[in-house]
């Protein structure tokens, strides 16, 4: 067995970040062949072109992940959110792909993504500590 030094990194450098990221996805491309990842944001501004709200998601593997959907407290059950999630399930089925996860906290918004169409596939308990992280998926409107 040959001698690694290993390091531990609080708050490490992007670039060291990016080069384990970067190795990683070469050798996932080995198994998969070429995956395209793409990064996309949706941002929702208000009157006077604050930043109100947005989603930040990426299309990867043929699958759109949800990494983020925040609105600002006062714009809060005013539908806005709803307009946020299918923006952007209507760009990911703009680009082919036919099916979205996502992870929530039980403090969040489980109940908002369930009513639209979201299935509990997984759930972690007590992370964070005295709450549930729930991982959610969901077949877009004309997938298989």
């Amino acid at each position: 067995m040959s001698d690694l030094r290993l390091e531990i990194l609080d708050n490490p450098p992007p670039e060291r970040i990016r080069e384990v990221d970067q190795s990683l996805g070469r050798y996932n491309q080995r198994f998969t062949g070429p995956c395209e990842d793409c990064r996309f944001a949706i941002i929702a501004t208000d009157e006077s072109g604050a930043t109100a709200g947005g989603l930040i998601a990426t299309i990867s593997w043929g699958w759109c992940y949800i990494d983020v959907l925040w609105l600002r407290d006062d714009l809060r059950g005013e539908g806005h959110g709803h307009r946020l999630l299918i923006t952007a399930e209507q760009h990911a089925l703009s680009r082919g792909i036919r099916n979205t996860y996502l992870w929530t906290t039980s403090f969040q918004a489980p109940k908002f993504y369930l009513d639209h169409g979201y299935a509990i596939f997984g759930q972690l308990e007590d992370c964070p500590p005295g709450y549930t992280k729930f991982y959610l998926r969901k077949t877009l409107a004309g997938g298989a």
